[in-house]
């Protein structure tokens, strides 16, 4: 982590925090109930970033926001969660996926590359390049857009879709980044 999101975890309470002596084996705090199971190594790592996916968030008793980043640290005897503050943009709202009812009409299926919906109705941020340093555009703002593209940023862990079959308008999507092989 950088020096700018240790002081931001440091200023902020953490919204949920384990006792590290009750879950400790070895180096590892183990969190787990019935079936899912959460482990984080701190014997080398004391603070890091967790994308909370359902194992994590049914293993932590659903005190985890499901679907989000979080911060992660140690601090004395604890194990402390924080609130992920900053994306690594100044983007107004991302994009997330919209479910295809049996009346949604795509209007090209061969080249279209995903449905989606602003997180945030009204304030969607467009950029002419897939990046946060690209210039932001104007562009009307929709209940729903059809992805045409797909690009990656691995410098910025970001996935951007762009949003017009004919000019590069792209808006980055709220989800896990992978790099696919």
């Amino acid at each position: 982590m950088n020096k700018s999101n240790q002081n931001k975890t440091q200023s902020c309470k953490p919204f949920l925090k384990y006792y590290i002596p009750s879950y400790k084996k070895n180096n590892t705090v183990i969190i787990q109930d019935y079936k899912n199971v959460l482990s984080i190594a701190i014997d080398t790592v004391q603070e890091g970033e967790l994308y909370v996916d359902k194992g994590i968030y049914f293993a932590t008793q659903m005190q985890l926001p499901l679907r989000e980043k979080i911060q992660w640290k140690v601090n004395d005897d604890y194990l402390c969660f924080y609130k992920k503050i900053n994306k690594p943009n100044k983007t107004k709202t991302w994009l997330k996926k919209k479910c295809w009812g049996y009346q949604t009409v795509c209007p090209d299926e061969e080249n279209q590359r995903g449905y989606y919906q602003p997180v945030s109705f009204g304030n969607v941020a467009f950029y002419e390049n897939p990046s946060f340093d690209a210039e932001e555009i104007s562009h009307p703002q929709q209940y729903s857009y059809w992805g045409w593209d797909i690009f990656k940023d691995a410098k910025t862990r970001t996935t951007w879709t762009k949003v017009s079959q004919d000019e590069d308008i792209w808006v980055p999507i709220d989800t896990p980044f992978y790099i696919d092989e």
